[in-house]
């Protein structure tokens, strides 16, 4: 089957486009060593026709460990690391800890999420087939370990391409997660008390 010269045109423009926003990407972002953001999580229940909203913050130590905070509709903390995942909720007050001994994909995940907050260029590159439309990169994983569960994630950036402005993950089921982020604060240091479970004070307390 003969492909059509401007289809061949299209590609190869595509190909350098990506190229060239991954190397912007990685002059941006090559210093970052913290991340604090709001956020707002909206995800497309495919099955039930609904959307499910959360809102909340994160902070992340590149390559060290991340925190994901969601204060509505529920209380709820998450710190991730290469080494052991913390869950903490104010229904069950309880607090979740799961060794990455146990979950040998655990490191996976967090590189790749730490890659995804920090748009790492290299990682990017090596996970997924990348193109780019103006600011938005997409990425469609070239391996079946997230090919499993993410079909596709789409990064904005802003028009600088200093900062991520919002991530969405179309998952292999069908539902689709959109976070769009805002008040971003890059390399100020985080307060160790943030990292503390259960969080002190409590809200209302």
């Amino acid at each position: 089957m003969r492909i059509p010269l401007i289809l061949l045109c299209f590609l190869c423009f595509a190909a350098q486009g990506a190229e060239a926003v991954l190397e912007k990407i990685a002059a941006n972002f090559s210093g970052i060593e913290t991340l604090r953001a709001d956020f707002t999580q909206e995800r497309e229940l495919k099955a039930l026709n609904a959307t499910l909203t959360m809102r909340g913050s994160f902070a992340l130590e590149h390559r060290k460990r991340m925190l994901w905070r969601v204060d509505s509709p529920l209380f709820s903390i998450s710190i991730i690391s290469a080494e052991e995942l913390q869950q903490w909720d104010a229904d069950s007050g309880k607090i979740l800890r799961l060794s990455a001994s146990y979950l040998p994909w655990l490191k996976l995940l967090f590189a790749n999420l730490s890659g995804w907050m920090t748009a790492d260029a290299e990682l990017l590159a090596k996970e997924f087939a990348v193109s780019a439309e103006g600011t938005r990169l997409l990425l469609v994983p070239k391996t079946s370990g997230i090919g499993s569960y993410i079909r596709r994630i789409e990064l904005e950036f802003d028009d600088g391409f200093t900062l991520v402005r919002q991530a969405k993950f179309v998952e292999t089921a069908g539902d689709t997660v959109t976070v769009t982020f805002t008040d971003t604060v890059r390399n100020q240091p985080i307060p160790e008390e943030i990292w503390l479970l259960p969080p002190r004070p409590l809200p209302g307390s």
